[in-house]
């Protein structure tokens, strides 16, 4: 089972604990090694396919770290414990929880800006009071994405249900025509004829040229309102988030 980002805390500063420079990439491979992680974990992706959680979690264990100022980067690459790192692992920990990083105010600025500032009754409220997301930002974001998907879905499917039978095949043919069948909604809208059973069945082009057809099948609502979603057919986009990251190869100096 994969670890939370916090659990790879602890593990990850026993691992630079000799005070030796590690490369992170090769801490990655002992973590996984730490928690018997088999390939398919280590492959897991996250939903946007975009990095295994196993290696986001690890870079979110590191950044955590990092921001408590328990460990340092002392090249590009590289991590190296330091001091405070050394005296937390005198505590015998069993776990490393953000909250237990908020003891640091180097850790309290990154997490709380305005919080740092103030005095330290505000500091130990936070730390009773406050309940941690244990996933990393970039898992919740993905997961409120997700959540987000779900509703569009049951509200497409809710108002495809209570469309008429002509609706529904305007629908299927525009879906049709904006994943790049059909070559235009007049040459598609042709291909298709009711047969009253409730469902749409028909030939239509598969490019403008009409060099091939492709038989139009039933599908289920989700997978409906998922192609919809994925083709901009009946939404629109609201927001646009871009995720962005420090370019270290900027910064790299000849």
């Amino acid at each position: 089972m994969l670890p939370k980002y916090h659990q790879i805390m602890l593990p990850f500063l026993k691992l630079i604990s000799d005070e030796k420079k590690h490369r992170v990439s090769e801490l990655g491979n002992e973590i996984a090694k730490y928690f018997d992680l088999n390939e398919r974990e280590r492959r897991e992706v996250l939903p946007s396919g975009a990095q295994t959680v196993f290696d986001n979690r690890v870079g979110w264990a590191k950044t955590y770290l990092k921001k408590a100022g328990l460990i340092y980067y002392p090249e590009r690459g590289f991590v190296l414990i330091n001091s405070k790192g050394k005296a937390l692992l005198s505590e015998n920990l069993t776990e490393i929880t953000p909250n237990y990083l908020r003891r640091y105010d180097e850790f309290l600025e990154f997490k709380s800006p305005s919080i740092s500032n103030s005095k330290t009754f505000a500091k130990e409220t936070i730390i009773v009071a406050s309940q941690e997301n244990l996933s990393t930002p970039q898992e919740a974001l993905e997961a409120a994405y997700r959540s987000l998907n779900n509703e569009i879905i049951a509200d497409l499917i809710s108002n495809i249900e209570n469309c008429s039978a002509f609706f529904f095949e305007k629908l299927v043919v525009d879906l049709l025509i904006n994943m790049g069948y059909g070559g235009s909604r007049k040459e598609a809208g042709k291909a298709f004829q009711s047969t009253g059973d409730g469902g749409i069945d028909g030939i239509i082009k598969e490019d403008r040229l009409g060099l091939d057809a492709i038989k139009i099948i039933l599908i289920n609502g989700t997978e409906l309102a998922e192609y919809m979603i994925e083709t901009n057919t009946g939404v629109s986009v609201v927001d646009v988030y871009k995720i962005k990251k420090i370019d270290l190869d900027y910064f790299q100096e000849t």
